[in-house]
């Protein structure tokens, strides 16, 4: 059922309808005709109080006065159709205007996705020249990683080289100073012989008895030379038994020091378990032990000194045991440390002048 025109506009408002004009317009005209059908209905006729005849006149005047009749309420539903025919209208243009204006909005949103895209390429090929340009910034620092390793390599093996050259240079010094050393003794050896020449010339007639002296010569330096070796043989004996006898010095010291250590000790705890008397003459006792210890220390270090003295200076001097104890050897071995100390410091401030003169 189509609803009339009065109720036209509820129906469209509660359905929320907005129609196109041309739908408009017919849905005016189906109205005016099925209202036209109901005028002319016969129950419309009867309720009228009108009756149908077979004459025309009848019937046109009837139907004018029906017309007639029902004519205000006609137009009252033409007028508001009208108005509702333009309020559907303007909907209508207002629904283009919406339609123009999403399309126009469609259009900037294609125009703007258009730019989104571009853009979006245009970031991919930034992104793209960032990634090559992080991927060349890597290699080029790669490769200045690996040219500051190996400067720094480089200086670290000149730097070797530099210590094994001050090395080569310092031992150049030393072989220049032996061949220096060298020259002066073949310069002294020269001199020698031209001294030899001279004096051959007058002492020996032939030449025979030049080669006999050379050989004569010749046997005295290999004597000499193995004179010295025995020398330098005693020596490494000597020195050998010096360190050996101040190894012993040293344990004895030691053991006398360990003794002393554990005795003070005894001495203590024994002060400790006495008081009065018993105290005062365990520190009498504890005092001459202390004594009698620093004594044979001395001693120990007077016959350690002796010692040194005798292999420096090479003196055959020799005490019995049992007379460490008495003053006069004590004495005589102080006066001899004494004197080979004098003489080092003397052969000390001879060599510090002979340095100071070169």
């Amino acid at each position: 059922m189509i609803p009339q025109s009065s109720s036209l506009d509820k129906f469209l408002e509660q359905n929320n309808i907005r129609l196109p004009q041309e739908d408009t317009e017919a849905i005016q005209r189906t109205l005016q005709r099925k209202k036209m059908d109901d005028y002319l209905m016969p129950e419309n006729l009867e309720n009228s109080a009108v009756k149908f005849a077979t004459d025309t006149v009848n019937f046109g005047s009837v139907l004018q006065n029906q017309l007639q009749q029902n004519l205000p309420t006609y137009d009252q539903d033409s007028l508001t159709l009208k108005k509702k025919t333009r309020e559907l209208q303007q909907a209508q243009d207002e629904l283009n205007e919406r339609r123009r204006m999403y399309d126009i909005e469609l259009d900037k949103l294609n125009q703007r996705e258009t730019q989104i895209k571009q853009q979006r390429q245009e970031l991919e090929l930034s992104k793209q020249r960032f990634q090559k340009f992080v991927q060349e910034n890597s290699t080029k620092r790669e490769s200045a990683l690996k040219k500051m390793e190996e400067e720094y390599g480089g200086e670290e093996k000149l730097r070797l080289d530099e210590q094994r050259f001050k090395q080569v240079q310092i031992g150049m010094n030393l072989r220049k100073r032996l061949l220096q050393r060298n020259i002066e003794q073949l310069k002294t050896y020269q001199k020698f012989l031209e001294n030899v020449c001279k004096s051959s010339q007058e002492e020996f007639v032939n030449p025979e008895a030049i080669r006999t002296r050379f050989e004569n010569l010749n046997t005295t330096k290999n004597q000499l030379e193995k004179k010295l070796k025995e020398i330098e043989k005693l020596q490494q004996q000597q020195k050998e038994k010096e360190d050996k006898f101040m190894q012993e010095q040293e344990r004895k010291i030691h053991k006398l020091s360990q003794e002393k250590d554990q005795y003070i000790k005894e001495l203590n705890e024994k002060e400790k378990s006495t008081n009065g008397i018993g105290t005062q003459q365990s520190s009498q006792q504890t005092q001459a032990q202390q004594q009698a210890t620093e004594y044979s220390e001395i001693l120990l270090g007077i016959n350690n000194l002796f010692q040194r003295a005798i292999d420096i200076s090479k003196r055959d001097i020799k005490f019995d045991e049992t007379g460490y104890s008495k003053e006069d050897a004590i004495s005589q071995k102080v006066k001899i440390i004494a004197e080979v100390i004098a003489d080092l410091t003397k052969f000390k401030d001879t060599v510090i002048d002979l340095d100071k003169k070169k």
